[in-house]
């Protein structure tokens, strides 16, 4: 499950039914031109 980390009534349900919150995992995005660049390197198939 996934939830915003300000969203609190969300929280507070999965911890509810006993949802383990795992505060060490962070999300990230990689998009646009820095994708771009790095989809350029690939090798073509």
């Amino acid at each position: 499950m996934v939830v915003r980390d300000r969203n609190d009534p969300a929280i507070g349900f999965r911890r509810a039914i006993g949802a383990e919150l795992l505060g060490e995992w962070t999300v990230c995005r990689l998009s646009g031109e820095p994708l771009a660049g790095h989809a350029a390197l690939a090798p073509a198939s």
